[in-house]
């Protein structure tokens, strides 16, 4: 039996597994990703699996994007704690545009920020994320202090 002959739902469960295991989270680029440079079908079945494009933590605006589109209508996670280093209001602002309309399917959000950061909540508190189940923030105060 070869690779082709995985039936879907395993190889697609694969591909969530590999997705999940990394850990490197805040490189340019998801390194599961490569598993869309494969062969044509890998890329097909990856591009098609909504689950897969749910997990947002890049800073980078065309990223994020392209994972709200790939990942249709699920449901939202986002992160951008960074291991406390903060994510500062000059680097969520681009982002803010594309995650803002997509509040009503964010179910959870994980978020280190420092004061200019704060729109970008007040935004989202304001346009309601009503399917939101966990919304976990550290505010960085200065240089050393995350509270």
């Amino acid at each position: 039996m070869g690779i082709d002959d995985l039936p879907l739902e395993i190889l697609i469960h694969i591909f969530v597994l590999l997705r999940d295991a990394q850990t490197d989270m805040y490189t340019y680029f998801d390194p599961w990703i490569v598993v869309t440079h494969v062969c044509q079908s890998w890329r097909s079945i990856a591009l098609d699996t909504a689950e897969l494009w749910t997990k947002i933590h890049s800073t980078n605006e065309n990223a994020v994007s392209a994972f709200v589109r790939r990942s249709k209508q699920a449901l939202l996670e986002i992160n951008y704690t960074r291991n406390f280093h903060t994510v500062s209001g000059p680097l969520i602002k681009p982002i803010c545009h594309v995650l803002l309309p997509q509040s009503h399917r964010i179910h959870s959000i994980t978020l280190s920020v420092d004061a200019e950061s704060y729109p970008f909540l007040q935004h989202l508190l304001n346009n309601g994320a009503p399917l939101l189940s966990s919304l976990r923030l550290a505010f960085y105060t200065g240089p050393g202090s995350v509270e």
